[in-house]
């Protein structure tokens, strides 16, 4: 929703490539995004689920987005129908973005007669962060017979490449100066 206010329904909704599975969940020029949620009661870690989701691509920056979640059985927050619904506000002024992004969503699951209203969800704080020289990831290429690697990474141990401002401004500036 944040980059489709930015850029537009059919720039994000070409952007999103997760769903078609790629490694990144969002390919701009210059810029990828991986996005990963946690609860917020976890313990601080994310979950990464392959060697290439943090693996550098040429001439592109590649930022690591951690959003907080709460999840629980209350009234509060919404269920994923909800963020379903308002995330198909964005997407419905434009005919062709809204098939894309119902299409992919289907293509992952969702199922609109789930019964998903037990679980609410609430959004907290996001958190970004730019996986440059020293982040913690596995390095590729990897050892000759090692494959699907999946792995955790400490965010305390991501601190320092925190994103100081708005990463879509650093994605529009990216945008703007290719």
């Amino acid at each position: 929703r944040e980059l489709s206010s930015a850029f537009g329904p059919n720039t994000t909704i070409e952007a999103w490539t997760g769903p078609t599975g790629s490694s990144k969940d969002f390919e701009l020029i210059g810029s990828c995004v991986e996005v990963k949620s946690r609860r917020v009661a976890a313990k601080p870690f994310v979950a990464i689920s392959s060697e290439n989701q943090l693996a550098d691509v040429e001439g592109s920056r590649l930022f690591l987005r951690v959003v907080n979640v709460a999840s629980a059985v209350l009234p509060e927050g919404q269920s994923l129908h909800d963020h379903v619904g308002i995330t198909a506000e964005v997407f419905k002024e434009d005919g062709a973005a809204f098939d894309a992004w119902e299409e992919a969503l289907y293509s992952r699951g969702y199922d609109p007669e789930n019964d998903y209203d037990d679980r609410r969800w609430l959004l907290g704080s996001a958190a970004n962060y730019e996986a440059t020289e020293g982040f913690p990831r596995i390095s590729l290429p990897l050892l000759t017979g090692v494959e699907d690697v999946r792995y955790s990474i400490a965010l305390d141990a991501c601190e320092r490449f925190k994103v100081g401002g708005d990463m879509i401004d650093i994605i529009r500036n990216g945008l703007e100066n290719e």
